[in-house]
């Protein structure tokens, strides 16, 4: 839970400074995030990931929500989710759905198998909405990386790896 309230708090915090929230005069009623999830199908068992994320936005808005600067306010979490039925097919247009009918400011997703998370990558460079979504094995998703042309700008991962390395300067580097 702290690890996913850190992650969400580091992705508003982007998101603001990088411009997006400036653009509108008045403070927004809420920030939304978005996501699509396996709530069920056979990777029902990865969207139990949705409990820790919605316990990390509830921990933030019991707190008054993210400090916006620009607005010298808190502006408090909405996290809408739908379930892609573990149907890697269904990502794209249910993550097209939260961008441009659901309004969301960015996507954040539970750790997941990454041939699933792909449809929602590539969403998210074409409308340039930042999203942090959870993969694992991180050698299986950058080999799906490394095969998309033009790369993914919008998306960063987080998982595990299961022989890579983590690079000097991380905290796990040079331990098991």
């Amino acid at each position: 839970r702290h690890f996913l309230s850190l992650l969400i708090v580091a992705l508003v915090t982007g998101l603001i400074l990088g411009g997006s929230a400036k653009s509108v005069l008045s403070a927004p009623k809420e920030i939304l995030i978005g996501g699509t999830e396996a709530l069920t199908g056979p990777y029902a068992a990865f969207g139990q990931g949705v409990f820790g994320l919605r316990a990390a936005i509830e921990d933030i808005n019991k707190q008054g929500g993210v400090y916006v600067k620009e607005y010298g306010k808190r502006i408090p979490l909405k996290w809408i989710v739908r379930d892609n039925q573990s149907d890697m097919l269904k990502v794209a247009s249910l993550t097209v759905h939260l961008i441009v009918s659901e309004k969301v400011n960015f996507l954040v997703e539970a750790l997941t198998p990454p041939h699933v998370r792909q449809g929602a990558a590539t969403m998210a460079q074409k409308y340039k909405i930042p999203h942090i979504t959870g993969v694992g094995p991180f050698e299986s998703w950058q080999g799906i990386r490394e095969a998309i042309t033009p790369a993914w700008k919008y998306t960063w991962a987080y998982g595990f790896a299961i022989g890579t390395p983590p690079p000097e300067g991380d905290f796990r580097a040079g331990k098991q």
